[in-house]
């Protein structure tokens, strides 16, 4: 049975958010998602997060308390123009916490106030800062 934020998220997405791309317009997109986000405001249980910053964005780790060698490099969805950060974080405490993994998740600048390739050469980032960390590649999955 999905959980009580899933069939939160669920409802909201399908009343406010089905409308926001009916005729998309960024600044209403924006806002209708930050009302979402509001949803999962409060710091998930269970993980520690730390902040980080990269060169020209931020990221969270995000560790579930157990030590692993695991790591998940995160990229939230949001189509390179649209940001839920309390829900990203939310979803990355779970991954955490199940895959017993580490998990970075890099926020990448978004367009169109960062034109392309800007959000792409965030990314490559988080994954440059976890192999420069000593992380093994083979020890990383990307979601």
């Amino acid at each position: 049975m999905p959980s009580i934020e899933s069939r939160m998220f669920n409802r909201l997405a399908g009343n406010r958010l089905q409308r926001t791309f009916v005729d998309f317009d960024l600044e209403v997109a924006r806002r209708e998602f930050s009302k979402t986000d509001k949803v999962f405001y409060g710091r998930p249980k269970g993980v520690d997060i730390e902040k980080i910053s990269l060169t020209h964005c931020e990221a969270n780790w995000v560790r579930p308390h157990t030590r692993t060698e695991r790591h998940i490099l995160y990229y939230p969805g949001g189509a390179w123009v649209l940001r839920t950060p309390n829900l990203h974080l939310n979803i990355a405490a779970k991954l955490a916490k199940a895959a017993n993994a580490n998990v970075l998740i890099v926020f990448y600048r978004l367009a169109p106030e960062h034109l392309f390739p800007s959000g792409l050469e965030d990314c490559m980032e988080g994954y440059g800062f976890l192999l420069e960390s000593g992380i093994d590649a083979s020890q990383v999955v990307i979601g």
